[in-house]
């Protein structure tokens, strides 16, 4: 049931982790589902010796399925790696929930080898999140999951469209529908699902503004610039008549699109123009979008407000300065240049060099002078008279 899925994990996104919110009775969600509640007192009512991590998966699913604060994809990729995990301890014949321990995470771990480090840690975090969800929820002790060592992040620089390949991308769209949607993703710097969740009532084209409902249900404004005030205006007309509260995309039905759409249409993009080879994403969008603010002298609070980004950190993972910008920089910083001049003296010559060569040379010379005429009077002071 483990698949290679891309890390999306809460650790990975620098933000708060989902359960972070103790989920007791308390939680909206958790009300208005009565059967959930229901499940929840079960498992409470249960000795020790009869809690199944099956079971104990199955109910925190329901509950994650409902928490409004969470992404759909995390949602779907936490779901499938829990229900991994209750496969392979029932597979292993430690089907209950008190006998888990930091060794059956780590053989878990090693069942994974096969896999990148990046979808490791995403399982190993997905994991950990139940079991915060369980200590809260008193059905454990301890969270097992906290001294499993991570595989390492690795440092690679990841792709971002630039504008001149955003350009060639545009250049392929067929409908005003694909223009104004890479647009949304190169020139706002929405996520995937953000575009898919973009409806007509976010759009205020007359006051320049385009509101992002992000990860969280957490809410952004980002400025619309010309380009893609354009776009959006083409779309519109293209479309006709809708409702405000419409989505701003759909498919041929007038159903909201599918993510799988957006990565085959983007892919799609890619290979018209020849730029297959970069391994562009929808996200390496985002990245581009986030390279231009700072190329464009925007500072870190305001491209962690445009990008909806909360932690520095993340932000400074989306920015990747221009190598032509660098390279220019480079060339005009003295510091490191072979024929660097110092200053006062005059390019070309040596006289000024050499004459304070002399000069040093000269106050030695009257320095050791100095001290043996000192050194002659001490010895004369020293005999008796």
């Amino acid at each position: 049931m483990a698949t290679d899925m891309k890390s999306n994990s809460a650790a990975n996104r620098g933000t708060a982790p989902i359960s972070s919110r103790s989920p007791d009775a308390d939680d909206d969600h958790l009300l208005g589902d009565r059967g959930l509640a229901h499940a929840i007192s079960d498992l409470h009512l249960r000795a020790s010796s009869e809690r199944r991590v099956g079971d104990a998966v199955a109910v925190y699913c329901r509950w994650l399925s409902g928490a409004p604060e969470v992404a759909d994809s995390t949602k779907v990729a936490y779901t499938r790696d829990v229900l991994d995990f209750a496969d392979f301890m029932e597979d292993a014949g430690r089907a209950l929930l008190v006998d888990v321990e930091t060794t059956d995470i780590d053989l878990w771990k090693h069942s994974m080898s096969a896999h990148e480090g990046s979808t490791i840690r995403r399982k190993l975090t997905a994991l950990s999140e139940f079991f915060r969800w369980a200590v809260q929820m008193r059905l454990v002790g301890s969270n097992p999951v906290a001294q499993v060592k991570r595989p390492k992040k690795q440092r690679k620089i990841p792709p971002y469209v630039t504008p001149a390949h955003y350009e060639m991308l545009d250049g392929v769209c067929r409908t005003p529908q694909e223009r104004a949607v890479l647009g949304c993703m190169c020139l706002a710097g929405c996520r995937r699902q953000e575009v898919i969740d973009l409806r007509i009532s976010n759009l205020d084209l007359e006051g320049g503004w385009l509101k992002v409902v992000g990860k969280g249900g957490h809410e952004r404004e980002v400025p619309v610039c010309e380009r893609l005030d354009g776009l959006l205006r083409s779309h519109l007309q293209a479309r006709g008549l809708a409702p405000v509260d419409a989505l701003l995309f759909v498919d041929a039905s007038g159903k909201q699109l599918p993510q799988r759409v957006i990565n085959r249409v983007f892919t799609r993009w890619c290979a018209q123009s020849g730029l297959t080879a970069y391994g562009y994403t929808p996200h390496a969008a985002r990245h581009g979008f986030a390279t231009v603010l700072e190329g464009a002298g925007f500072t870190m609070s305001e491209i962690m407000k445009v990008m909806g980004h909360q932690d520095p950190k993340t932000a400074l993972q989306y920015i990747h300065g221009n190598r032509r910008t660098l390279q220019e920089k480079m060339a005009a910083c003295n510091v490191f240049s072979s024929n660097q001049t110092p200053a006062g003296v005059q390019a070309g010559t040596e006289e000024p060099r050499d004459a304070l060569r002399d000069e040093i040379a000269d106050l030695r010379s009257e320095i050791s002078s100095l001290s043996s005429a000192l050194r002659g009077a001490l010895r004369l002071g020293e005999q008796p008279t």
